[in-house]
């Protein structure tokens, strides 16, 4: 005789996880005043779409945003996609990577970079990953591409 209802609505189902290997820095190369639901709109208009969100997930709001975390002109930083869920932010990279764009083209403030640096040292313990993980779009596009246009080598060093 059992004695427990083996149901799935009453197990519960840990997270499944990814193996993160590096942290990708983005920027949205538009006005710093635009944040997460304009840029869930563009990447809507792209054809990006989470499937499968988890229900577990702080954002259930935004469909379409590729990014996990979207660093505000205002220092304070929105959640995108759950890090469990595969970005869409940087081709042949997405599975094993936690996307972050800085809202603005080339010039940061002190409150974002501060957030910033906050945020990926956060990423980087719960990961287990080393400053040399942390990457800029355009040295994984090799396409063209400037983002986040910062020096990464020299935002690096404010990492060790």
């Amino acid at each position: 005789m059992r004695t427990s209802d083996p149901s799935p609505k009453n197990k519960y189902t840990p997270p499944r996880s990814r193996n993160i290997t590096c942290i990708v820095l983005h920027c949205t190369s538009a006005a710093p005043h635009f944040g997460v639901n304009d840029i869930d709109e563009w990447h809507r208009f792209r054809g990006f779409l989470r499937t499968n969100i988890p229900s577990y997930a702080k954002n259930k709001k935004n469909l379409s945003i590729g990014y996990h975390y979207v660093v505000n002109e205002d220092g304070t930083y929105s959640i995108g996609r759950d890090e469990i869920e595969v970005g869409a932010h940087v081709k042949g990279f997405n599975k094993n990577s936690i996307g972050i764009v800085l809202c603005g083209t080339n010039k940061f403030n002190d409150k974002q970079i501060k957030t910033v640096i906050s945020l990926i040292k956060e990423l980087m313990i719960k990961y287990k990953l080393e400053p040399k993980d942390v990457l800029g779009h355009y040295e994984l596009d090799k396409g063209g591409k400037t983002c986040p246009n910062i020096d990464m080598h020299a935002f690096r060093q404010q990492l060790v």
